[in-house]
């Protein structure tokens, strides 16, 4: 009999033992969730005073050719703060919502520059899917310097034209996304342009990142098509 009650004691304080563990991994994981959000708000305000600081800079230079290139550089930056603001926001400190990032991405390009924009009519396809926060940050990137590519380069003196930006399913666990417009082309081969453009170097490399492949087409206008895999 009193073998029986050792028994059952023990087997309570081994529950209790559980549970009291249980409720420690618990706090501890929910400790850790918020400090990692509250990392990645600390690194989205960062980012966004780095910006801030540029885009006063800009504000006091008037050659017009350096000002692009402070403003390409701020772009950049506020790629990869939108990616952190996204994930304070999120309830997933793993993986990005990359169609609900893309939309807000492009409606802050097309914001930030309303004179070059105002005459692009918009197209967005997007399927819901998600990246990890490394291939995100290169894809959210990549996006930023085709889009840039074209509102600054495809339609020149005011003319109007569209932009057509989707994001499928391909074959073998793999996504596609395409960015074409119907503008004035490009007047080189990309790849060469590469050597001298630091725009192209970083699409050639951010898709080397990604480990994915690009595809370039010139017909009425110009087509960037890259496929790479999905995040597991």
């Amino acid at each position: 009999m009193l073998g029986c009650c050792h028994a059952e004691a023990s087997i309570k304080s081994c529950i209790h033992d559980k549970e009291a563990a249980d409720d420690q991994l618990k706090q501890s994981a929910l400790e850790n969730e918020a400090l990692l959000q509250e990392i990645h708000h600390r690194v989205k305000n960062n980012l966004q005073i780095v910006s801030s600081i540029l885009s006063f800079k800009t504000e006091e230079i008037d050659d017009p050719k350096v000002q692009d290139i402070l403003k390409f550089a701020i772009s950049r930056v506020d790629a990869i703060s939108l990616i952190h603001k996204q994930l304070y926001e999120s309830d997933n400190l793993a993986k990005i919502k990359m169609h609900a990032y893309i939309e807000q991405q492009v409606r802050d390009l097309f914001y930030n520059y309303p004179n070059r924009s105002r005459d692009i009519e918009l197209n967005l396809d997007i399927i819901p899917f998600t990246l990890e926060v490394s291939p995100a940050i290169h894809c959210a990137l990549l996006i930023n310097e085709l889009i840039l590519n074209v509102v600054f380069h495809a339609f020149p003196d005011g003319r109007a034209g569209h932009l057509t930006i989707s994001v499928k399913n391909h074959q073998y666990n793999q996504l596609r996304l395409i960015i074409e417009d119907d503008g004035t082309g490009m007047k080189e081969n990309p790849e060469k342009m590469g050597t001298k453009s630091i725009g192209m170097r970083l699409i050639y490399q951010l898709t080397q990142q990604l480990n994915g492949i690009i595809h370039h087409h010139e017909d009425s206008g110009t087509c960037f098509e890259i496929i790479f895999p999905k995040s597991p």
